[in-house]
């Protein structure tokens, strides 16, 4: 019989997490990997067998989001305002907070059992900077539901679509002014928006 995928990738990304001298521990049914971000400690629970060692690949070992870093500290660009939508389990909120430290950082997950692991997350790092919102993002303030129907049907593959109504599994939703206007910023310094193929919807006024 063949393991399932997730197996296989957990242990393929967690075989190249201790290549870069990372600790892994076991903590029940999630493990806590110990690795440092910008000299600064970092800890992270991940749901054993899930997205979550994907999610932990993206971030932190491929650091897709480090050319951010790089131009902001070229041109030396102040990065104060950070709103990241579809944060998933905190991992990048945690991220960018180790190299904009002094940046306000709100982190939006609209599915309930990942949003409950993203503020596992940012306690477990005492993110102080780091507001986290349960809503999704959207082109209106509604309700949605949830779907899991996109990608590889994991946790990272929870999207929203849109119904006509309210049930009590309705996820709220949010639109990015209200929220700016909520958080009364006058910009938003870094944004960054993956929530599974409902970008365009966010931006059709």
């Amino acid at each position: 019989n063949k393991l399932p995928k997730n197996v296989i990738i957990t242990y393929v990304v967690y075989m190249k997490t201790l290549e870069h001298v990372y600790i892994i521990q076991m903590n029940g049914s999630k493990d806590l990997v110990i690795l440092e971000v910008n000299n600064v400690t970092v800890r992270v629970l991940l749901k054993r067998n899930s997205s979550d060692a994907l999610v932990l690949k993206q971030i932190f070992l491929d650091q897709e989001y480090f050319a951010i870093i790089s131009l902001a500290n070229e041109r030396n660009i102040s990065c104060n305002t950070i709103i990241d939508a579809g944060a998933n389990v905190g991992l990048t909120s945690i991220y960018f907070s180790k190299y904009f430290p002094n940046a306000s950082i709100i982190a939006l997950e609209p599915n309930k059992n990942t949003y409950q692991r993203l503020v596992e997350n940012i306690k477990l790092n005492n993110s102080k900077n780091i507001i986290t919102i349960e809503e999704g993002i959207w082109s209106t303030n509604t309700f949605l539901r949830g779907d899991y129907s996109f990608r590889d049907h994991n946790d990272w593959s929870f999207s929203l679509k849109e119904t006509n109504t309210r049930t009590n599994d309705a996820i709220k939703c949010t639109t990015l002014d209200v929220l700016i206007e909520k958080s009364s910023w006058d910009t938003v310094d870094s944004l960054k928006i993956d929530i599974e193929g409902g970008e365009d919807a966010v931006f059709n006024t």
